[in-house]
């Protein structure tokens, strides 16, 4: 199957070379052309057909997350419930094998370091019986998979301490909790004082992080002290192909996911708002959308403005939030093959991927999430708990 679909990925490629080449010296009105159009459409139904027999659901994933999470809970004598909902959630078969060993890590440590004692809880308000949930569901291309535990949460204060404690923190720099969070995926870092059998020895959270990331996916973690925690994951739903449109910044091609795409438009004059003298806002229709800075994204030098003539703007959405992303044009949108990047490229916050073009050529697929990290003044609004 992973033969057949990177076969099929292969394919495309050529298909869409040779497709360019045909319409550049033939015309796109020749015969050959509405032929190969034809073909290709073939090519896409083999695709996808390829991608839904690589799927599969979630739930064998999840009942053996089932039997270590009892296992777990007896082993360490807690009072706690297990709850799984979403099971049968569809991901690709790759992806999925690939999830077991994090999934496994994060319920150990919800279920160890979350769930108070009885007493605890009880003088705290809470149930005696503490419940560790993993739910998992789709939207917009993604898996979404949270581990959420209703147990004390973290403690950054204490999380912050032991990081300095290890050497792991500037004792003189001011972290933000997002990033004081983050040191929990440092590699030898725990806030148990005694290991025990399950966790405490600074193994895990790190295959976590370096597991998800290679399967081109995200850790977010959501922490309320004293009421519980919950790690999300963000998950392609399949990494091979991909709705993109491709689009010209700074004389460079790039791919947009075209499901993010909300509209394209040519802003008039009157539609720019300033902010300290600075054009980052954009009034369309009854709404204010902030624009991107290019500039900043992508290391050109200069004052963010409209650096070119004919700016086009991609209005993008993502979690009911809308952005601006300026653009030179727009080229058109196709299906493409998605290849991931080496560690070589770890340092592009914005780039999730790369693909090969109908002419040849390499271009970098965005990363709509870290693009609207940006705010208006060109600052990085970084997460290091955000992964």
């Amino acid at each position: 199957m992973d033969n057949l679909a990177d076969m099929l990925g292969e394919l495309l490629i050529t298909q869409s070379q040779v497709e360019q080449q045909v319409v550049t010296r033939f015309g796109p009105n020749d015969s050959l052309v509405s032929h190969l159009l034809r073909m290709s459409r073939i090519t896409r139904e083999l695709q996808n057909l390829a991608m839904s027999l690589s799927m599969v659901s979630l739930r064998s994933t999840f009942q053996k997350l089932q039997r270590i999470a009892r296992d777990t809970i007896q082993e360490l004598g807690k009072n706690a419930e297990f709850v799984i909902s979403g099971e049968d959630t569809e991901i690709d078969r790759s992806v999925a094998e690939k999830l077991l060993d994090p999934l496994v890590h994060m319920v150990k440590n919800a279920i160890s370091h979350g769930i108070e004692s009885p007493e605890d809880r009880a003088s705290r308000g809470k149930t005696r019986q503490g419940t560790v949930t993993v739910s998992a569901y789709s939207r917009r291309g993604n898996v979404f998979i949270e581990v959420a535990d209703d147990g004390r949460g973290m403690d950054p204060e204490g999380i912050l301490r032991k990081a300095q404690e290890k050497n792991l923190a500037d004792p003189s720099r001011n972290y933000s909790e997002e990033e004081i969070l983050g040191f929990v995926f440092l590699p030898g870092f725990s806030t148990l004082a005694v290991a025990n059998t399950v966790s405490g020895r600074g193994v895990g959270m790190d295959v976590v992080r370096t597991e998800i990331s290679r399967i081109g996916g995200k850790v977010e973690i959501r922490n309320t002290p004293g009421k519980g925690c919950t790690f999300v994951l963000k998950i392609p739903i399949n990494m091979a192909v991909l709705n993109g449109t491709i689009v010209n910044i700074f004389g460079e091609h790039y791919i947009l996911p075209t499901l993010h795409v909300k509209q394209i438009l040519k802003p008039e004059d009157g539609q720019w708002i300033s902010v300290g003298g600075r054009e980052i806002m954009l009034r369309v229709r009854e709404n204010v959308v902030p624009v991107i800075p290019v500039d900043a994204v992508f290391g050109c030098p200069g004052e963010f403005e409209r650096s070119f003539d004919g700016t086009l703007m991609v209005v993008m959405e993502l979690e009911q939030q809308i952005k601006a992303l300026p653009v030179r044009a727009v080229l058109g949108r196709r299906e493409i093959v998605v290849k991931p990047l080496g560690k070589e490229f770890a340092s592009l916050e914005f780039v999730s991927g790369a693909s090969i073009l109908g002419d040849g050529k390499v271009s970098l697929i965005l990363d709509v999430e870290a693009l609207f990290r940006y705010g208006g003044d060109g600052s990085w609004n970084s997460s290091a708990a955000s992964i």
